[in-house]
């Protein structure tokens, strides 16, 4: 399968990768496997009857899940099939009470509970998971490769959803905190500690729209509608990450520094060599 080309990390690498995205996608759907399963997706979802026939079939599920970032649940049948057998139209429905939303999104989206129809038998509903399914596939391919790039990608597209929903103030950041993938950029890129995630939501809540108000002068979610905000936010969680991380081989002058660490360079012959590379 095609694995997405980052040949440098950081800030760099996202603008890098940003040029280049639209060439690799294609060549990432065109790979044998992902072909495999949309094509197989796109002949059979329309034709399951029931949610025993739809759980049944292994590849209309992977890419059904996919398409939600729910992926490494697969094998969690029975919990799957509560959440789609429960519904979504009241509060106490199970998936309306975990804190990850996508269960709610992926059992609203594909019907069978409360007496909703099974939704995929249309065929723009089916060409919607496609869509969705192909921009996450290729998000975790991308983590193989720089599992960074694959959470501000991923914040990237998420956000703008989150933002451009009615009720993003007073429910968007809550989703936010919800998710791990998506609080890991926004806990970056605002200096967070790794205590923050333990205080009140309320609490943590207040900390953000404060922290937020700072940098891009709006406490509300809906200012990241504007892609130079989410932008400044990803360049701030990828450049804090790199730093944490410290040099790499592709840090100017992280050979050197290698070698004057290392016993045999050690001394003031050491010191002019490292001298010498830089």
């Amino acid at each position: 399968m095609f694995q997405p080309i980052v040949p440098i990390g950081g800030v760099a690498g996202w603008k890098l990768l940003e040029r280049t995205q639209d060439r690799q996608l294609e060549a990432f759907v065109n790979s044998p496997e992902i072909k495999r399963n949309i094509d197989h997706f796109r002949e059979n979802a329309g034709k399951i009857n029931t949610i025993d026939e739809f759980f049944a079939d292994r590849r209309v599920l992977e890419v059904a899940l996919g398409a939600y970032g729910l992926q490494d649940e697969i094998f969690k049948t029975a919990y799957l099939q509560k959440v789609v057998s429960d519904g979504v139209f009241d509060d106490s429905d199970f998936a309306n009470r975990l804190t990850d939303k996508r269960f709610a999104e992926f059992a609203q989206a594909v019907g069978f509970g409360d007496g909703v129809p099974y939704l995929l038998k249309a065929e723009t509903v089916r060409e919607k998971f496609i869509t969705r399914y192909i921009d996450r596939a290729f998000e975790v391919s991308l983590g193989n490769v720089d599992q960074n790039m694959r959470l501000a990608s991923n914040f990237k597209r998420e956000i703008a959803e989150i933002a451009s929903d009615p009720s993003a103030d007073s429910s968007g950041w809550f989703k936010v905190l919800g998710r791990s993938d998506l609080r890991a950029v926004l806990d970056g890129a605002l200096g967070m500690p790794s205590e923050f995630a333990g205080i009140d939501v309320d609490q943590q809540r207040a900390e953000i729209e404060s922290r937020m108000a700072s940098l891009i002068g709006s406490r509300s979610p809906t200012a990241l509608n504007d892609p130079a905000n989410v932008d400044k936010l990803i360049q701030r969680f990828l450049f804090r990450a790199e730093a944490e991380a410290g040099p790499n081989a592709l840090t100017p002058g992280a050979t050197a520094l290698t070698l004057l660490q290392s016993s045999s360079f050690s001394g003031a012959g050491g010191q002019n060599l490292f001298q010498s590379l830089l």
